[in-house]
Order: structure tokens, then C-alpha cells, then sequence
């Protein structure tokens, strides 16, 4: 019982560790305010994870996603309708994205694995709004 508790809390820890070590956040600039919320989690190829985030309106967002091997991870972002916002497959799994939100809505920001030659691997979303000019 306590190898099993260890290995959990050992599995736990190196997650944690990995999603506070994520450079996507170097894709959030200075010209950029960090969301303090962060969205992470395991995938496997041929698995979508899904997050629900609301943007407020007159904002300028930068979306930014990152895995442990390069470019490796899609990203959608749909809105309350589902309608597709965007995707960075249409730009080489681009892994980040500025747009402006002119109204508050609820997104949903999907992500899968790009590449079935790695079966298992970590996302995490970083996302960043830009400073007003006071």
C-alpha cells in the first residue's frame, strides 16, 4: 500500500513540476498579461482533451500550447455554437495564436496529439491577455 501511495504521489509531483515548467509560457510575451489559470493534462494519440475558457470582450488574446515534443500538438477553438474559430493546423501546428474577442464568450479550446509516432505525451495551455495602453 505505501509503493502505491508513493508511486502516486511521485507520478503527481512530476506533473505538477512539468506543467509549472512549461514553455509555453514563452510564448506569452511581456506585451502580454498571464492568466494565472492553468490548463494541462496526459493525452494519448487519438484522444481530445477540452477546456472551457471565457474570453472577455475587448481583449486581445495570445493562446499558446506546448507538449514535450515540438509542434506535435493541434489545437481548436471553437465557440458556444461550436463553430470553429480556429485551428494551427492550417499553420503548420503553430503553437500559439493572437485574435480579438469583441464581445465576452465562452470558447472551448480542444487538443490532440499531431503525430502517432508518439503515443503518450503532456499538453499544456498557456493563455495571455495584451496590456491596455493606459
Amino acid at each position: 500500500m505505501k509503493k502505491i501511495i508513493l508511486l502516486f504521489l511521485a507520478a503527481t509531483f512530476s506533473t505538477i513540476s512539468f506543467a509549472q515548467g512549461s514553455s509555453c509560457t514563452k510564448h506569452i510575451t511581456s506585451e502580454y498579461i498571464t492568466d494565472p489559470q492553468y490548463y494541462a493534462t496526459a493525452i494519448t494519440f487519438g484522444e481530445t482533451e477540452s477546456f472551457k475558457i471565457t474570453f472577455i470582450g475587448g481583449n486581445t488574446y495570445r493562446i499558446a500550447v506546448d507538449s514535450s515534443t515540438p509542434n506535435n500538438l493541434l489545437f481548436y477553438i471553437y465557440d458556444q455554437e461550436n463553430n470553429l474559430l480556429f485551428s494551427n493546423s492550417n499553420f503548420d501546428n503553430s503553437a500559439f495564436w493572437d485574435f480579438e474577442v469583441p464581445n465576452t464568450m465562452e470558447c472551448t479550446i480542444k487538443v490532440s496529439l499531431a503525430s502517432e509516432e508518439i503515443i503518450d505525451d503532456f499538453a499544456s495551455i498557456c493563455i495571455g491577455y495584451k496590456k491596455q495602453n493606459p
